[in-house]
């Protein structure tokens, strides 16, 4: 259960495709849509080791059974930029249980098949 939902996102997730010269096909298969919390990351969230800060970041809060992998590519509906996920979803089951997911932006949009 997501407390505070703000934002609806399409969750895309990786399927190998054909095999050509090259390898399998890179191809993201739209999996759902998730109502979900969605929060800018803090100073103190999104501080490299370095002490540099990382820009374009976001915490999302969605169910424990949302079908998001550190591989799943994120869209706001009705936008083009992506978001990648950083690191791997990180599950919290105790009083409020809950699936906390870091994005990141990606500067190059990752191509989506919209079949």
């Amino acid at each position: 259960m997501t407390y505070f939902p703000n934002t609806i996102i399409e969750i895309w997730n990786y399927s190998p495709g054909e095999i050509d010269q090259y390898g399998p096909k890179i191809i993201y298969t739209h999996t759902t849509d998730l109502k979900v919390d969605m929060q800018s990351m803090n100073h103190n969230d999104n501080q490299t080791s370095s002490g540099r800060l990382e820009g374009d970041q976001y915490k999302i809060y969605t169910n424990l059974d949302a079908p998001i992998s550190s591989t799943s590519i994120l869209r706001i509906k009705g936008e083009t930029p992506t978001y990648s996920v950083i690191g791997s979803p990180e599950r919290n089951n105790h009083v409020l249980p809950h699936l906390k997911v870091q994005i990141q932006l990606q500067q190059t949009p990752t191509r989506l098949s919209e079949a």
